[in-house]
């Protein structure tokens, strides 16, 4: 800058105000307002006792209220699909933080319902959550399905590798190869709808070590092998939005007329979707707080939970979709225990990934133990 402390202007995120032209400094949205698109319900629909944050739009009408899901033979339904979130919801109110002070607070966190074809069913947050956990949270329900769908394989193993706007800039990505990766490494396809995969169960398979952090064994089919492998470049989470990336930077570099499309990766949608729109519309997850919500053994939707800590994450997800199914009694339920990810094994790597951790006492003020075991 000409002179200490001048504001720069940034294509695409701060850029010089008319009529003036120049860059100035503006005032922002405070959380909870309309103008923010998030604002406290009211309604006493998701909760009555701590009212969910929901995301509205300029007309403060609510974005994603609970709604029918499509995708599937018997798909979720606007009931379920609340009763999904209420769930999450209630389970959180009385979990255990991992990431806030005092000690034995209570987790905040965002819950995210979507159908067979990741299309939003719900969200809602709890009370001071971190706000990245509405987009992470999305990305596990849509992972959960993704990988647990008919389509996964299909889908990764007809994307080649793309023709980057950015040649030199960002190494083109090619996603067939961690689908035949997968194959190999189990010796068969898994991501074909035979086996259910949670988020946890995903990032198992894309560390450079499989088990994870255990020396000496290869590298999770997801990953890239051990000496390329770093924590931001990680394997098929980074190469299905590398494209993307590129694109972004060449456009706030004034490099290119046009930013990256809104909807990330290159991947096809499923092939009866009515809008042609990838399951994976806002990139892959492996953070664990995500799983598949199956109705008498097919795939109907997933939940995602972020914001408070991935154990917590994860139990609360797990256990939104068993209070939801044993409150509703509609067929709604966790994946059957002999198609989870965790009952794969691999001639390379031993056992299989972990589907879901359950912390001990979880619960604040209660003494509850195992509350994972047998659902």
């Amino acid at each position: 800058p000409a002179s200490t402390g001048a504001l720069l202007p940034m294509r695409g995120y701060y850029e010089p105000l008319p009529p003036k032209g120049g860059v100035e400094l503006r005032a922002g949205s405070p959380y909870g307002s309309t103008q923010s698109g998030i604002v406290q319900d009211t309604s006493s629909l998701i909760n009555a006792s701590k009212h969910p944050y929901l995301l509205v739009d300029g007309n403060s009408r609510v974005r994603f209220p609970a709604k029918d899901g499509m995708g599937a033979a018997a798909p979720l339904t606007t009931a379920e699909a609340l009763q999904l979130l209420r769930a999450a919801y209630a389970s959180g109110l009385k979990t255990r933080a991992q990431i806030r002070n005092p000690p034995g607070s209570v987790l905040a966190v965002t819950v995210s319902v979507v159908d067979a074809f990741g299309r939003i069913l719900g969200v809602a947050t709890i009370p001071d959550a971190p706000v990245f956990g509405i987009d992470v949270s999305l990305q596990k329900a849509r992972s959960a399905v993704f990988m647990s769908s008919t389509h996964g394989d299909q889908a990764m193993l007809s994307t080649k590798a793309n023709t980057s706007p950015a040649p030199g800039l960002l190494p083109a990505p090619q996603i067939a190869k961690f689908s035949k990766a997968a194959t190999a490494f189990f010796g068969k396809q898994v991501f074909s709808g035979a086996y259910a995969w949670g988020a946890r169960s995903i990032g198992n398979i894309e560390r450079d070590t499989f088990p994870d952090g255990i020396d000496t064994t290869p590298a999770g089919p997801l990953s890239l092998p051990q000496k390329l492998s770093t924590p931001f470049s990680d394997g098929l989470q980074l190469n299905l939005i590398i494209d993307n990336i590129a694109e972004h930077i060449l456009y706030v570099a004034g490099k290119s007329p046009t930013d990256t499309v809104a909807l990330c990766t290159s991947l096809p949608g499923p092939p009866d979707a009515p809008f042609g729109i990838p399951v994976l519309a806002n990139g892959l997850q492996i953070f664990p707080g995500g799983f598949p919500i199956y109705r008498k053994g097919q795939l109907v939707g997933g939940i995602g939970i972020s914001g408070d800590g991935v154990d917590q994450d994860d139990m609360t997800a797990f256990l939104g979709i068993y209070n939801a199914g044993q409150q509703l009694n509609t067929g709604i339920g966790e994946a059957p225990t002999a198609i989870r990810a965790s009952q794969l094994h691999s001639p390379k790597g031993g056992l299989g990934p972990h589907y879901v951790n359950c912390p001990f006492a979880p619960y604040v003020g209660s003494n509850s133990q195992n509350l994972c075991i047998g659902k």
